[in-house]
This record gives structure tokens, sequence and C-alpha cells, in this order.
């Protein structure tokens, strides 16, 4: 199923949310993980993230590679020692929910 482009709106702010769950040297990984090239030359961490995931969007015509990022990056296997981790995932719904989408136990529904 193709998943409609989504506004930069929502790529910043889930780049912020997941920018600060992680450390600059983790994300580069998970981009990776998710294959999305590190194409940013920015050095803030949401700002790299928000990059490349809008060129991701960009090459596809579509999200549905923004939400398997989202799914890797929140995933409880990258999240064991994040206190806020439960938070996160409310915060990324919340942005989700305004294209019909939520995360439920690392799917997607819709």
């Amino acid at each position: 199923m193709k998943i409609e482009k989504f506004d930069s709106g929502i790529l910043q702010k889930i780049s912020k949310i997941i920018g600060k769950m992680f450390t600059g040297s983790e994300i580069p990984k998970i981009l990776k993980e998710a294959n999305i090239n590190n194409i940013s030359q920015h050095s803030t961490k949401w700002r790299i993230i928000e990059e490349c995931l809008i060129e991701k969007q960009s090459q596809d015509n579509c999200a549905n590679n923004i939400l398997n990022f989202v799914k890797i990056a929140l995933s409880p296997t990258h999240n064991i020692d994040n206190l806020n981790y439960d938070n996160n995932i409310l915060e990324i719904n919340e942005i989700l929910s305004f294209k019909g989408l939520e995360i439920k136990s690392g799917s997607f529904s819709f």
C-alpha cells in the first residue's frame, strides 16, 4: 500500500522527536538500517534526519520508507535505555494521526 507523501511540517516534527532520542553517532546507523542515504552536511541531529527524509520521500514519491525509518527508530531494541520511550511514541502518534496513521507494537495501523 502506497502511503501519501508527508508535508514538510510532519517530517520536521518526526525529525525533531527522533533526533532527541539518539546520539549523533547512532542516527547514521539507523538511517543506514532503513536504507536511507545520509546525504546531510548539517551538524544538528534533527536537521540531518529531516534532510535525509525529505530526499528519500522525494525519490520514492511516497512516505512508505519514512514510516519504515520511524518503525526502526522506535523499535524496542533501539530504545532499551530510553526512559522517555512511551512518551516518544505518543508524540509520534500525535503527528501521524494527521494522516490517519498510528504506531501499535512496532507496526502501523491505518
